[in-house]
């Protein structure tokens, strides 16, 4: 029940951030992340602040740093067996959660990146161990350590 409502959580973070932003799906060259601006993957989509490709799917929302910890509280508690890993987002060092959400692998990142507060979810179809167990494109932002 508690991953049901996690990716429930992470669906309504985006949706309200693709429709309160008037984003629409699009083939978009390039994408900003934390104050960057990177090449979108080819062959996916991109809505908004999220980037839905056949074999993952990589979103970040935008929060004020004062509510970082209590978004952190409430979506670790809905997670089951979080396990802590270190990583660097940009070269900021951070703590992510690697949890297993349905049949997906799932990274949640939540803290400060280039005085931005953000949170991040990588939902991946395989296990996450290293940094190359990354896609691609996540590989040019988050480093697993």
């Amino acid at each position: 029940m508690k991953k049901i409502k996690l990716c429930l959580f992470v669906l309504i973070l985006t949706t309200y951030s693709s429709i309160s932003f008037g984003q629409t799906a699009t083939k978009a060259d390039s994408v900003e992340f934390c104050g960057k601006h990177f090449i979108a993957p080819k062959d996916c989509e991109t809505i908004g602040n999220m980037i839905k490709c056949s074999d993952y799917v990589f979103t970040w929302t935008y929060e004020p740093v004062s509510d970082l910890p209590r978004h952190q509280k409430e979506l670790l508690a809905q997670i089951e067996k979080p396990k802590e890993q270190n990583v660097s987002v940009l070269n900021t060092d951070l703590i992510g959660y690697l949890s297993k959400v349905d049949t997906f692998d799932s990274l949640l990142i939540i803290g400060k990146v280039n005085g931005k507060g953000v949170i991040i979810s990588l939902f991946v179809n395989k296990a996450i161990k290293s940094t190359a167990d990354l896609p691609e494109f996540t590989r040019q932002l988050i480093t697993i350590k």
